[in-house]
């Protein structure tokens, strides 16, 4: 039987050093994975210089749904890419992104993480099984290296430890006991953070179905109050997981109002002057049209102005007090325009204040005493004001697309310095510096989304929606006709820390040295190499790494030192998928690995969700994952049925990725034999730049040979004495007196 986990090598097959062995000699997925890693080190280096033409992918059976700037190149696995404003009712897409807000729910301040949801039979039960880029990052496994399925304990289980927090929190039942929880939790393991929230959810299901069940009993003619009384308890679960997951996200919330393109985006918005504003409104506008406010619109528009003071709001003020004098309705017009867009500001401003004050707050040291009932009633107030703004009010939706040319006009004279073409990556992304990096080691979730949204001039909606991306998850998640009958479980898949070589990859010059021959013969090499040598290769790649503008990158790294650590890791999603894949093999035709429980994976869904874009290299291996294993016979195994998974977003950055553990063999070679291809198509237009430069350099230096050989060679000329002018010995004179 074959088997796709790592199979072990007899030492008389296994080369002596691996990184210069081809492809075909990697035995084991140790080896592969250095592989993988370091094919993938070299694509985030070159990716300066690589387009989507350079990327090759074998067609499949389901087309993507591009955006609005071309379809990714990297597959044709289904991927949905993601809009503020996409309304789409469609029930595939629906369901992505719940299942997108899970994940994002699930992040606290660097986490990426992923959600498979799986069937549970007939009942209307949800499991979703979770995985995240970090990997023991806070709470030590006590395991050997291999996947652990975290029990997790459930409202039916035995009563934990005083000293667990789980188990402090199934006892919560008012906003005190969370401040004095959250006080004394200031920091969780991501393990029990995970928990924490299932717990909280699930309150909230039982909590819906005490108050249903209340209502379809209650008697018309009996007294409210026990209804009224249920449906208190709903509205204070959601309130009490509201507060568990704005205290402990606000580290990504201040991320998020602090990243480069955001900033950017807020020195626009409070750059632009009432002119502007209204001169907009005029382009945007038909004579004819009227935008009304809506009721609740006009009732939160009046506690801001109440708040701020209204006379700071002249035009905003006298149409909202009119309309209530008058019983009429009010109207965004072009004299309310520049008052609803410093009122927009005003709440920006606000919400990130609260913002940094809770999050230095918890900072503090443990010892110190925390004012919550001020600090985080301040955020939950203002970013719950903030979500208002973004996503339930029309006119400001309006205002955004009213303004969008001169908002985006405006952010380009606050981008920095242009940077050389070197430094910018294919989809406008610039280069990130190491303070601004996500856990992947990739350029942030806010600066992918910003950079998309700027190229297809919805950048202002993009940057608002970001900002209150958790608020939107926890209203759409808690959504009464969102809500599911039966309690949630959420299980971690945890990968324990035990792996010694998780810096370690293959050195990139024996690797040319397997792609390429040591000396390039013309009657053996391949068309598509362009009869490149290895070290001609080797030569061409370093010094295109330490020419002007790259040798400051990060990715470049690997090509500049003599030394070199890997800092990428595997991705959540493609954890994920690789499991849900081995769960689908026939057990009589493939061994699977023995220290993995694969039952938890059977049975589930094709939909991942995921709290950031999938990068290319894991669209690439879900593609992968969803065809039909290699049989001995070199066949694909027909008892084999699945589909791609599907994911509801994607970008175009490649950054160093390991392999995922457990990848069957099969898979990952073609997945090195596509990165492959890459990166040789990447050093072939890097070496043909560089031959037509250095042919260019001895045309022109025959050129001024043969002009030697004439007399005319600009060092032999003959010097003229150029004739004065009238009075020239006169002016030299009084220059050499001083005068």
């Amino acid at each position: 039987m074959s088997s796709p986990s790592q199979s072990p090598a007899s030492p008389l097959l296994r080369p002596l050093n691996t990184s210069s062995a081809p492809l075909s000699e990697l035995v084991s997925h140790h080896d592969r994975d250095l592989r993988a890693r370091t094919l993938t080190s070299l694509l985030a280096a070159l990716s300066p210089i690589t387009d989507g033409s350079s990327y090759d992918t074998t067609a499949g059976s389901v087309p993507i749904v591009s955006t609005k700037d071309g379809a990714p190149p990297w597959g044709t696995l289904s991927i949905l890419q993601e809009s503020p404003r996409d309304s789409s009712t469609n029930a595939s897409q629906t369901w992505l992104k719940l299942l997108n807000h899970v994940a994002q729910l699930l992040v606290r301040e660097h986490e990426i993480v992923a959600v498979l949801p799986k069937r549970s039979g007939p009942t209307a039960h949800v499991n979703l099984l979770i995985a995240s880029d970090s990997s023991g990052d806070d709470d030590p496994m006590d395991s050997v290296d291999g996947y652990l399925i975290a029990r997790n304990p459930r409202f039916d289980s035995p009563e934990p430890s005083p000293g667990n927090p789980v188990g402090k929190l199934i006892a919560i039942s008012s906003q005190e006991d969370m401040l004095q929880y959250l006080h004394t939790y200031r920091h969780v393991s991501y393990r029990n953070h995970v928990l924490c929230i299932e717990v909280l959810f699930n309150a909230i299901v039982d909590a819906w179905n005490t108050y249903t069940a209340v209502l379809d009993d209650h008697d018309p003619n009996s007294t409210a109050a026990p209804v009224e009384e249920a449906h208190n308890h709903f509205i204070l679960r959601k309130k009490l997981l509201n507060s568990f997951v704005t205290f402990y996200s606000v580290g990504k919330m201040r991320r998020r109002f602090l990243a480069k393109p955001f900033v950017r985006f807020r020195n626009a918005m409070s750059g632009m002057w009432q002119a502007q504003v209204e001169g907009a409104f005029g382009v945007a506008s038909r004579p004819d049209e009227r935008r009304p406010f809506t009721n609740v619109e006009i009732y939160v528009f009046e506690a801001l102005l109440a708040d701020r003071g209204a006379d700071a709001y002249p035009g905003l003020s006298a149409t909202l007090a009119a309309a209530r004098a008058n019983a009429t309705e009010a109207f965004y017009t072009k004299d309310t325009a520049w008052d609803l867009h410093r009122l927009l500001l005003s709440v920006l401003d606000s919400a990130q204040s609260a913002v940094d004050t809770l999050f230095t707050q918890i900072a503090l040291p443990s010892t110190s005493c925390l004012d919550l009932s001020r600090h985080l009633s301040d955020v939950l107030y203002s970013m719950g004001r903030l979500h208002f703004m973004v996503h339930r009010s029309p006119s400001i939706s309006t205002h955004m697309k009213t303004i969008e040319p001169v908002l985006s006009k405006a952010i380009d004279t606050y981008l920095p310095e242009p940077k050389p073409a070197a430094s910018r990556g294919r989809s406008g992304v610039g280069n990130a510096c190491t303070g601004d990096l996500d856990q992947d080691d990739g350029v942030t979730d806010t600066t992918i989304e910003i950079s998309l949204a700027h190229k297809e001039k919805r950048v202002g909606e993009a940057c608002l929606w970001l900002a209150v991306r958790y608020q939107a998850a926890l209203q759409s998640l808690t959504a009464e006709d969102t809500l599911p009958n039966d309690r949630v479980t959420l299980t971690l898949c945890e990968i324990s820390g035990g792996d010694k070589s998780k810096t370690d990859l293959h050195d990139w010059k024996d690797v040319m040295r397997s792609i390429y021959p040591s000396r390039a013969n013309s009657a053996d090499a391949n068309a598509r190499n362009a009869n490149i040598s290895c070290e001609e290769a080797i030569e061409t790649l370093q010094e295109w790494a330490k020419s002007e503008g790259n040798r400051v990158l990060r990715e470049t790294h690997i090509l500049r030192k003599l030394s070199h650590e890997f800092y990428g890791r595997w991705h959540a999603e493609a954890i994920l998928a690789t499991l849900k894949h081995l769960s689908q093999l026939d057990p009589k035709k493939t061994t699977p690995p023995g220290n993995i429980n694969l039952a938890p994976f059977e049975h589930t869904f094709n939909s991942i969700g995921v709290s950031k874009r999938c990068c290319p290299i894991c669209t690439k291996l879900l593609l992968l994952l969803g065809r039909p294993p290699t049989t001995s016979d070199g066949n694909e195994d027909n008892g084999y049925h699945s589909t791609p998974s599907m994911v509801f977003s994607s970008h175009q950055n490649i950054y160093p990725t390991a392999l995922p553990p457990y990848l069957p063999r099969g898979i990952a070679f073609k997945l090195l034999v596509w990165l492959e291809e890459m990166v040789k198509r990447a050093v072939e237009g890097l070496v043909l730049k560089r031959r037509s430069r250095e042919s260019e350099g001895t045309q022109k230096a025959g050129r001024d040979k043969s002009a030697d050989s004439a007399g005319e060679s600009p060092g032999r000329k003959v010097r003229r004495k150029r004739a004065k002018e009238p009075g020239s010995e006169f002016t030299d004179v009084m220059r050499e007196l001083g005068f």
